[in-house]
């Protein structure tokens, strides 16, 4: 088995964050017996990687021009596996997990062209992998009419106990000013649809006494020079933002917060409720089908463009201890389905009927 390491040189926690977590769950299992990691000559991966699994620095070109020319020719007839949602375009003989299906579920927030482009990228990889792997079955749904006739869509959904690998870092509740205060947590910049601008105007409208609204994001707000206008928030004052929490840092907030508040413009995954639920922290989340799959009665829900209603169901869990419990012992049941573990075994199990 090859593993396409093209975007596991850039660092990013995104997508690429999905591979690392992966591959070490495989690891931990003793799946990885033969495997490798290919990457373009002149680079390493850039995030931890078991230091059992080689490395292979290997090609002529770099970026998408090495993945679609020299990456076929390093994987022979062997199996090659793309964990972040890009893969070449004329091979058969390979499995690719698909994440971003923005252009599908949410097309309003591409311009034409990167619509037109993602669904083009989408057509070409369906039309010549074995193996689609999505991480929800509403995103399997989505992706059905592009399919080949021979080809299958598998759905692993999005674990999130990888967060429970390490302590809790609460000194990140210091600065924050946030031990013994409660506090809301809404997410934004890298996870898909980030909401947060939703829950401040649901923070805004509620004027809940005493709480506040910790946003955690992989940018400054202050440093965004660009981004269009917002709707009246909350109260600077009774807002904090965590830029680019460590995974650590991530667990303290979860463990915390009073709960998660999730309204994401589309869900074809589901990271942060994952790791939340993995955290016991309760949810509060739009009906949206990708969110139901992972949480399940988990969590309290309103319909995708009903804000009034998020607001009530918010509203209902910061008033009732009782449901705050029980919520949060649902959320850790919940989690025993949302280890990376279970999502190895999965994914081994589904290697071994390819390779039949």
């Amino acid at each position: 088995m090859l593993i396409n390491g093209r975007f596991l040189t850039e660092g990013s926690p995104g997508f690429e964050g999905f591979a690392q977590h992966m591959i070490a769950a495989l690891e931990r299992r003793g799946e990885l017996g033969g495997a490798r990691v290919a990457v373009p000559r002149g680079t390493l991966p850039m995030l931890p990687l078991p230091a059992s699994l080689p490395v292979d620095p290997a090609g002529a070109f770099q970026g998408a021009a090495w993945e679609q020319l020299d990456l076929p020719r390093l994987a022979g007839d062997g199996w090659l596996v793309n964990f972040c949602g890009t893969s070449p375009w004329r091979r058969r003989r390979q499995l690719v997990v698909v994440q971003d299906l923005a252009a599908l579920l949410a097309p309003g927030l591409l311009s034409a062209w990167q619509r037109r482009w993602q669904l083009q990228q989408l057509r070409w990889q369906l039309a010549s992998a074995q193996c689609v792997v999505t991480l929800s079955q509403a995103a399997a749904r989505a992706l059905w009419p592009l399919r080949s006739a021979s080809q299958e869509i598998e759905v692993l959904f999005q674990p999130g106990d990888h967060l429970l690998r390490q302590p809790a870092d609460r000194s990140v509740l210091e600065p924050l000013d946030l031990r013994g205060r409660r506090y809301v947590l809404a997410v934004d910049g890298r996870w898909p649809g980030g909401s947060s601008e939703r829950v401040e105007r649901l923070m805004a409208e509620l004027g809940l006494p005493a709480t506040l609204l910790v946003v955690m994001s992989d940018r400054d707000p202050s440093q965004q020079a660009h981004q269009a206008p917002r709707a009246p928030a909350a109260d600077p004052r009774e807002q904090r933002h965590v830029v680019s929490p460590t995974p650590a840092q991530r667990r303290a907030l979860y463990e915390g917060a009073a709960c998660l508040v999730y309204a994401p413009a589309h869900a074809a995954a589901a990271e942060p409720v994952a790791e939340a639920l993995c955290c016991g922290c309760p949810v509060v989340a739009t009906r949206r089908a990708a969110l139901w799959e992972i949480c399940g009665d988990a969590a309290l829900y309103a319909e995708p463009d009903d804000l009034p209603a998020l607001a009530s169901q918010l509203r209902r869990l910061l008033g009732s201890t009782h449901l705050a419990r029980e919520l949060r012992a649902a959320a850790r049941e919940r989690s025993l389905d949302l280890t990376w573990d279970r999502a190895a075994m999965l994914f081994s199990l589904l290697g071994q009927q390819l390779a039949e």
